[in-house]
Parts: structure tokens; sequence; C-alpha cells
């Protein structure tokens, strides 16, 4: 009887781990809310909660631009990584709810030179900002079929900004300026996060 029931319950829990080692998904994507601003997107997990591991590159922009005598450079980069937990719930047929939270941070570097033709009052800005944060999660995805999935998201978020800039006078005198408090950001629909992703 004790070889009965004790096989009962090895069988019973190789039943639950198969059960969910075949529930068992991942998702692969890229993630993009402006032409500047884009990332890679990897989760796993299971249908209804899955952990995500995000990196965003955004405002890789360079630009220039000449006023008569002046040429402005500008130079606007950052990364920012990101790790949460997300959960899903199917709403109709093909769309699911998603929510969660993400722990993230993000790095920016801005850098602007103006320089005139005759040097008469060149000089230089540049701006470094570090924002650690913490963000909900609230967005819906579209299954376009089993294997192909169109998200979007907005993600509201608390950080707090710790900011470095210097900027260089035209006579080689530097001054910096140091600041740091609290950011909010995300709230605006403009900073929806689209993604494109495979589910395998």
């Amino acid at each position: 009887m004790k070889k009965t029931i004790i096989l009962f319950f090895i069988s019973a829990l190789s039943s639950i781990g198969y059960a969910q080692e075949a529930n068992k998904q991942k998702e692969l994507g890229i993630t993009f809310n402006s032409l500047y601003s884009y990332g890679i997107a990897y989760k796993t997990g299971t249908a209804t909660e899955l952990w995500r591991f995000n990196t965003v590159y955004g405002a890789l922009d360079r630009s220039t631009r000449t006023f008569d005598s002046l040429t402005q450079k500008n130079i606007n980069n950052g990364i920012g990584l990101s790790i949460g937990r997300e959960g899903r719930n199917k709403v109709a047929n093909k769309v699911e709810l998603r929510y969660g939270f993400d722990v993230n941070f993000r790095y920016s570097n801005y850098q602007q030179t103006s320089d005139y033709t005759n040097n008469s009052a060149n000089s230089s800005r540049k701006l470094v900002q570090y924002t650690p944060g913490l963000g909900l999660i609230f967005g819906f995805n579209y299954l376009i079929n089993e294997n192909l999935i169109l998200g979007a998201e907005i993600l509201p978020t608390i950080g707090y900004n710790l900011s470095n800039e210097t900027i260089t006078n035209s006579n080689g005198t530097k001054n910096n300026f140091k600041t740091k408090g609290v950011t909010l950001s995300g709230i605006n629909n403009n900073m929806a996060l689209i993604t494109l992703a495979c589910r395998f």
C-alpha cells in the first residue's frame, strides 16, 4: 500500500512538472517608440506570467545646423536597461491585457558644440544623466498568429535623476553644474512602447 501511494505521488509530481514545462514560452522581439529610440525585448515564463528583460537604445541622434557664421553640432545618445515581471489575461479572441512592473536604469549623454568661422566665441556643452527608476506596465497584445505578437504599452515611471553638466566658454573656462531630483515619465500617450515579438 505504501509503495502504491509513493508511486502515485511520484507520478502526480511528474505530470505536474511536465505540464508546467509544456506551458512555458519565450519571446524575443524589437521595441520602439520613435525613429530614434529602439531596443530588444526578451521574455520567458508561462502564458500568464513572464519575466521581462529589455534593452533600449534611445535618442541616437546627430545633427548639424548652420546660422550665418555659426555651425552648431549636436550629439544625443543613451541606453536603458530594465528587468520586470509581466502578467497577462486574455480579454478577446486575439487580444491580451498586459500589466506588471519594471526596475530600470537609464543613461544619456548630450553634447553640443558651437563653432564660429572667426573663432570669436566657440563654446561647448556636455550633459550626462543617470536615472534609476521603477515603472508600472499597462498595455495590450494583439496575436497576429500563434508565433507573432504585436504589443503596445505605456510605462508610467518614477525615477531619481543625477545630472552633471559642463559648459566650456570661448575663453576656455569651464562651469560645472550638478543636479538631482525625482522625475516622472511615460505618462504621455506619445511615449507608448511598441513591440513586435516572435514566440517560441
